[in-house]
């Protein structure tokens, strides 16, 4: 399974990842759950273990982030690889060298337009040994994710194998020397044990009689036997999908499930973008009102400090915005959270906030995800032309989720052009998140879809256009499911795709 579960935030995605989890470790496999934040990562820890507790015999639930001690990631790590930790739940961290599975039967992907392409693909290579074969015949039975994973699985062990040897070399040129004894790149590497690929980077002297003996090594290298592994299945979920991923779900090569219903109970949210420097005044009164009826409220810019660099000097920062509030408006208790904080820091600066202590809270981006204060209703977002539709939508999401009437204001400067303006009056116009996402793809591009080019119009594939092709597209998907449904019902044998050797390493997993 390679799927895409699009849905708001709040309308039951964590829920279906819990059953899928469920599955997995019922067939007797583990699950893996990433997100790309520890305050996200360590929130679904705590509510899938609720979930799982009212089960006669629920599975173990293992937690693992950046900031986990080594005492603690040491045991985490030999739960993993025994298999006893059964659903594994965390950040980055799980797509480490030293993060293996005994058997990654499903991979949960949260909030998958924050993971680039190889992240991704990262942790679906870390899928349960498939058995052994001819490492010239790996791509053909083998796809690209798993032919990765063996790559990484090797890299470790050649790094293992050179911690015990005397030779010296610094860390670059040991990963250099370990990716050309995998197989990759040739190496400079000075050490002892040279590859047959070093060697053959390094006979361009014309000797001949070196050049058969390099065919030779090679040829050897690929009737030596390697291991591969088994991709698992993949569950990407977000409320916008980043635009090379929709285009995935357009030409069919990813699944598609929406969830379309709000949660029971929410008012839609007023947005409004702003153009000028008087915008901020309307934004102002609105959060003022908001905290003297008893809400709260989020002021949102794109930088931390105040840069020194000069395309950067209009732009607002967290900590300059901070202080300006604080002396404008000395009647209302202001906090401050940004990711230059350490853990501690930014934990004590939400929990201010969402006990109500802090009745304004000026962040970056850092509250895109996993942040819920039901009591906050204002969110300002400055500079909003410096962030991408899907996060504006991401960052309107922290509001909107109590009883009161929220709102979104967008302001921008007057440097912002007429086609960024436009970009953000869909903000204005819809708030759903697939709706903007597919905005963002006929704005943006579909990427590169062979490639790891998240959007961009250099794309790979030119039989039809994502931006204006999309009932094609959705046709041409159709009519290969019911020609592919027939066929199995009639029990014909449809043509074997081919086996294509991948020798261009620019080709990466497709199934991410």
């Amino acid at each position: 399974m390679l799927r895409l579960l699009q849905g708001d935030v709040g309308c039951g995605k964590t829920i279906v990842a819990a059953l899928g989890l469920l599955a997995a470790v019922g067939n007797g496999h583990q699950g893996a759950f990433m997100a790309p934040t520890e305050v996200l990562a360590t929130q679904h820890a705590t509510t899938l273990e609720n979930i799982f507790s009212r089960l006669e015999n629920p599975p173990r639930v293992v937690l693992l982030t950046g900031s986990t001690s080594r005492k603690d990631r040491d045991a985490a790590l030999k739960l993993i690889e025994s298999g006893e930790g059964h659903v594994v739940i965390g950040t980055h961290s799980l797509i480490s060298d030293d993060v293996v599975f005994k058997s990654l039967g499903l991979a949960v992907v949260d909030e998958q337009h924050r993971f680039g392409v190889e992240q991704r693909a990262a942790l679906a290579s870390k899928g349960p040994v498939g058995g052994t074969v001819r490492r010239g015949d790996l791509a053909t039975v083998a796809g690209p994710s798993e032919k990765l994973g063996w790559e990484n699985r090797k890299r470790a062990e050649e790094k293992e194998k050179e911690k015990d040897t005397d030779t010296e070399m610094d860390g670059d040129e040991s990963d250099k020397a370990a990716w050309a004894e995998a197989g990759g790149e040739s190496s400079s590497s000075s050490s002892g044990k040279t590859s047959s690929a070093q060697k053959a980077s390094s006979s361009s002297n014309g000797d001949s009689s070196k050049k058969d003996e390099d065919s030779s090594e090679s040829s050897d290298d690929a009737d030596e036997m390697v291991e591969w592994r088994h991709a698992p299945h993949v569950l990407a979920m977000s409320a916008t999908p980043i635009p090379r991923t929709l285009a995935m779900c357009k030409h069919g090569e990813m699944a598609l499930s929406s969830i379309d219903e709000k949660p029971a109970g929410r008012l839609p949210i007023y947005t409004k973008l702003s153009v000028g420097p008087n915008a901020i005044d309307e934004a102002h009164r609105a959060m003022v009102e908001e905290v003297n009826t008893g809400g709260q409220c989020y002021v949102i810019t794109p930088l931390v400090n105040a840069s020194t660099a000069d395309s950067f000097e209009r732009f607002k920062s967290a900590e300059v915005e901070h202080k300006r509030l604080v002396e404008k408006f000395p009647g209302i208790t202001f906090g401050i959270l940004h990711g230059q904080m350490n853990s501690e820091e930014k934990a004590a600066a939400l929990k201010a906030f969402a006990d109500g202590h802090t009745q304004v809270l000026v962040a970056t981006s850092v509250v895109e995800v996993g942040v819920d204060v039901p009591n906050a209703s204002v969110i300002i977002i400055e500079d909003a032309d410096r962030h991408g539709v899907s996060t504006l939508h991401q960052l309107r999401g922290r509001v909107g989720r109590g009883s009161r009437q929220s709102k979104c204001f967008l302001l921008v400067g007057d440097e912002a052009g007429y086609p960024s303006q436009q970009r953000l009056r869909v903000l204005e116009r819809s708030d759903n998140g697939f709706h903007i996402a597919e905005s963002d793809l006929r704005l943006r591009g579909a990427g590169d879809l062979l490639g790891t080019r998240q959007s961009g119009s250099a794309v790979s594939l030119f039989h039809a256009s994502v931006a204006t092709d999309l009932y094609l597209l959705e046709a041409a998907r159709r009519a290969a499911a019911e020609t592919i449904a027939r066929a199995n019902v009639r029990g014909e044998n449809l043509p074997a795709p081919l086996a294509i050797p991948l020798k261009d390493r620019s080709l990466v997993d497709l199934n991410v």
